[in-house]
Parts: C-alpha cells; sequence; structure tokens
C-alpha cells in the first residue's frame, strides 16, 4: 500500500509489484535480478479526476 501527497494533475501512471523479502539483504537483490523477466508487475494510466487507484497484481512464483 502506498499514499503519495502533492502530485501533479494531469495523466499518471501507477505501477505495483508484489514480491516479498527483506530488500536490505543483498541475496533478495540477487535472487530479484536474476528473475527480473519473471517478475509480475502492473500498471495502470490514471486519469485527472482520479484520487484512488487500486491495483490488483497476482503474487510472485516462488524463486529459490
Amino acid at each position: 500500500m502506498a499514499h503519495v501527497e502533492n502530485v501533479v494533475t494531469g495523466e499518471l501512471t501507477a505501477c505495483a509489484i508484489a514480491f516479498t523479502g527483506d530488500l536490505l539483504d543483498p541475496q533478495v537483490w540477487k535472487l530479484l535480478q536474476d528473475h527480473i523477466s519473471e517478475i509480475a508487475f502492473k500498471c495502470e494510466q490514471i486519469g485527472p479526476d482520479k484520487s484512488v487507484v487500486v491495483l490488483s497484481v497476482p503474487p510472485q512464483k516462488i524463486i529459490k
């Protein structure tokens, strides 16, 4: 979940990614980099009249 303040009006794009792990852990970063083409994400264009956007991102497959 993210809350963003002070966004300019106009056409915008919001993107979301689903992953687990401690992003401060170098091993997690290595796994993400090694499998970057397999990571699911979703983007949606947002019109100027939107104040809330919900993006449903599929869970990542387990990467080992």
